[in-house]
């Protein structure tokens, strides 16, 4: 990537992903950027547990190192319109 594309930006999906991450950054110029699937499981998790289907669900998370949490949870109708409150502080 250095020699290719040195103003690519890598996304790292692997695990593991933070000493991948830390690694690229110690030995190259290569910009990364390590993403985690936790937040497409918790989502899924979180509509099994709501009984409704998770392409249903609409969020937005945010987070490190696998500790992401959600500051958007909505359920969302067919149309595209919120068909319920947001899911949030439900304890």
């Amino acid at each position: 990537m250095e020699v290719l594309c040195p103003d690519a930006l890598l996304l790292n999906y692997v695990n593991p992903m933070a000493m991948l991450c830390w690694a690229i950054a110690e030995s190259s110029n290569i910009q990364a950027i390590g993403l985690c699937h936790s937040v497409q499981h918790t989502a899924s998790k979180l509509s099994s547990d709501l009984e409704i289907p998770a392409t249903d669900l609409d969020y937005v998370a945010a987070g490190i190192n696998h500790m992401s949490f959600f500051l958007k949870l909505e359920k969302v109708a067919k149309q595209g319109n919120i068909d319920l409150p947001s899911i949030t502080g439900a304890g």
